[in-house]
């Protein structure tokens, strides 16, 4: 898992978790997506640590809570999920949204 900076090319499918400093689920929810983007070796998966310089990224897509993990192909929001999910679901949860894409 890499770190998502601004001059990330978003194109092909792409995983960005949304965390925050001092945030407990956060935390948590890097591990989850860790351990998960093992099973997806098909999808590029990043980190964005909640930062001023993101800003414009948070607004675009609307990111009012954290954590939050999106799907975005080819630079195209195909769905956010919001909050700490554990490996179970967030796994089914990116299965059922890759598999229409």
């Amino acid at each position: 898992m890499k770190k998502y900076e601004l001059n990330t090319q978003l194109d092909g499918l792409n995983v960005i978790l949304v965390t925050g400093d001092g945030c407990a689920s956060c935390v948590s929810m890097v591990d989850v997506v860790k351990d998960v983007s093992e099973k997806f070796k098909q999808i590029k998966f990043y980190i964005l640590e909640f930062e001023e310089k993101y800003a414009s990224f948070i607004e675009k897509y609307n990111i009012r809570t954290i954590p939050s993990v999106l799907i975005i192909k080819d630079n195209k929001l195909l769905d956010i999920c919001h909050g700490y999910q554990p490996d179970e679901i967030l796994e089914l949860w990116l299965d059922s949204k890759i598999s229409s894409c």
